[in-house]
């Protein structure tokens, strides 16, 4: 979560200087996609461009995760971005401890701030 610090802070800024949630519902920024009123209680935005699904209830073993039409989207987990999923569908989605569905818009940028590791070797050069 502290990866994403750059991308809080400015979805903060979004909210502050043009009112703009900083969890946003999937109808959001498509008002004609009428299969995103249907997923309000389990997906949401963060920004524009990072999909979550919701584990509302404990065990859930599978879900399923409507992606926005218009784009092209990728799992957030996986390396290099996974495989494309098209927007405008349904997906089933496998759950386990400690995993929740996030995909990514594709053109997005999502900028990460990562920590250096710190050691004594490195200290002390």
């Amino acid at each position: 979560r502290y990866q994403l610090l750059p991308m809080w802070y400015t979805l903060f800024a979004q909210w502050a200087f043009a009112g703009l949630p900083i969890m946003r519902p999937l109808w959001f920024h498509n008002l004609g996609d009428e299969l995103a009123f249907k997923h309000v209680d389990d997906e949401y935005l963060l920004g524009e461009d990072i999909l979550v699904r919701a584990v509302n209830r404990p065990g859930m073993k599978k879900a399923e995760v409507y992606l926005p039409e218009g784009q092209q989207w990728f799992d957030f987990w996986e390396a290099h971005g996974g495989v494309p999923q098209a927007g405008g569908r349904v997906i089933p989605v496998q759950l386990h401890d400690g995993h929740i569905p996030v995909y990514v818009r594709s053109g997005a940028i999502i900028v990460k701030k990562i920590r250096r590791r710190r050691s004594t070797g490195a200290m002390a050069a």
